[in-house]
């Protein structure tokens, strides 16, 4: 008895430590393809929200790692930043032209249409990409941009649209 006691304490001595608490968060995706279109450009597989920004991004241990009312298993679909709406022309010659033909890949649109907008409002630092700090506004896309024959970029779907973490868009409603 008095051997179930200690190991009884010692447990709960464990469980109640900081080491082995999850970290509150607002919404945890995981087990996708994070398109991040940060500088290098990086892949992840998961992303956690809280108070409507990024605070991390990384692989699928972030799902154990953080407690949120909300979590989503991407189920491999891809997740990148929104288009943003700064009034752009695109294939325009003017002042806010996307010039889509100097595109050498799917990656250089994503940034002219996802992060180059962001400096015509000065918001760099606030959106486009997703990362630590940054305004927690994406997609969720049936299918990976990166990886379909270029005919079949039109086609498309976005499943799924958050705004500061927010879903305001899903196709199933």
């Amino acid at each position: 008895m008095k051997r179930q006691s200690i190991a009884a304490a010692l447990a709960v001595l464990i469980l109640s430590c900081p080491g082995h608490a999850k970290e509150a968060a607002d919404l945890v995706l995981y087990h996708g393809k994070v398109l991040t279109v940060d500088e290098a450009f990086s892949i992840k597989s998961a992303l956690v929200v809280k108070d409507g920004k990024v605070l991390v991004v990384g692989d699928d241990t972030l799902a154990q790692k953080y407690e949120a009312p909300t979590r989503i298993d991407l189920q491999g679909r891809t997740l990148m930043p929104g288009f943003m709406d700064n009034h752009l022309h695109p294939m325009t010659r003017g002042k806010r032209a996307i010039d889509a033909e100097r595109a050498k890949s799917i990656t250089d649109i994503q940034s002219m249409y996802t992060y180059n907008p962001t400096f015509l409002t000065w918001d760099e630092h606030r959106k486009g990409t997703l990362e630590p700090g940054k305004f927690a506004d994406f997609i969720i896309l049936d299918s990976d941009p990166l990886t379909i024959p270029p005919e079949k970029l039109l086609t498309l779907k976005v499943l799924q649209t958050f705004i500061g973490g927010k879903k305001v868009y899903s196709a199933n409603n």
